[in-house]
């Protein structure tokens, strides 16, 4: 059960990254390019974070199935 929260909350942390990146997308297109690389960076941890939740919920269900 605890497998399928880490997945749903990493896949939304996936998605969410999206966001930011398309954010940034933008800031960098306005020249504003403190905001851009700021969004960046902060898409990159969130993408980062997503991917370490994915990881959890694949080791955790390797757990339970054992």
């Amino acid at each position: 059960m605890r497998s399928l929260v880490y997945e749903i909350f990493g896949l939304g942390l996936l998605a969410s990254s999206v966001v930011f990146f398309y954010q940034c997308i933008e800031f960098l297109a306005e020249k504003d390019y403190v905001a851009g690389f700021a969004v960046l960076a902060i898409g990159f941890f969130v993408l980062r974070a997503g991917s370490e939740l994915g990881k959890m919920a694949v080791l955790l269900r390797r757990e339970e199935a054992q």
